[in-house]
Parts: C-alpha cells; structure tokens; sequence
C-alpha cells in the first residue's frame, strides 16, 4: 500500500508533497506551500523549511532547532485561506496541526493554531510571518 500524504490530501505522497520538497515542483498557491511545510515537518526535511521561508520568518531562524524530534505530527486541518491563489502574491491560510509528545506516557493528543502569512517573492511562495 502507498503512503498517503501527510497534508491530508487523498493523493500519495509521491504525489502530492514529495515533488514539492524535492524541488522538483514549485508551490502554485499558499496553501499548496503550507500543506508542504508541515509534510516537511513531518518528514523532518529541514533544508525545505530553510529554504521556504522569508521575511520576518527567516530572521533568526535556526536550522538546529526546526526539528523537534519529540514531536509526532498526527495532523492537519485547514480553517480558512485568505487570497494566495496563482495569481496572487499575498495569502493567510489558517490551520490547527495536531501532535503527541513522544515523551508524554498517556499519547495525549495537542493541537498548535496557527494563522500563517505568505507572500510570492520572484515567483515563488514563501512563509513569511504569522499574525
């Protein structure tokens, strides 16, 4: 059986946000770029957060401590997107990610709210701030 995507699209992950992270395809929207980054997060990629991220996003931001390896990503869902198609160059995509602490004997399941920006610099997305 294949891998489905952690995004929570019905596609496989091959599919879907592999292409993305490999940069063997750009994100064509906002949140075709946030479904990604937490795949990313998922998989532990790194090298594609760094290199998706801009702005008041990138200050300080630090490769090291991107990954929490006690953190076990279980799922996405998205509330809302906010302009950030094609032809934009602005979007807001606002989601809850749920995770277990690896740590935690009782598997409690946590959820982080975010309400991300994105901008389209040169063409391609970035995560740039979120409010």
């Amino acid at each position: 059986m294949r891998e489905s995507c952690p995004c929570g699209n019905k596609k496989t992950y091959m599919q879907c946000c592999q292409r993305l992270i490999a940069g063997k395809k750009q994100a064509r929207t906002a949140k075709e770029l946030m479904q990604s980054r937490y795949t990313a997060f998922v998989k532990k990629k790194a090298a594609y957060l760094m290199s998706t991220v801009a702005d008041n996003a990138a200050k300080g931001f630090d490769k090291s401590s991107i990954i929490d390896s006690d953190i076990k990503w279980i799922g996405l869902q998205i509330h809302r997107v906010v302009q950030g198609q094609e032809e934009d160059c602005y979007g807001e995509v606002v989601f809850t990610a749920y995770y277990k602490q690896k740590k935690d004997a009782m598997g409690k399941r946590q959820a982080m709210d975010e309400h991300s920006v994105f901008k389209k610099i040169n063409g391609k997305w970035f995560y740039t701030d979120s409010l």
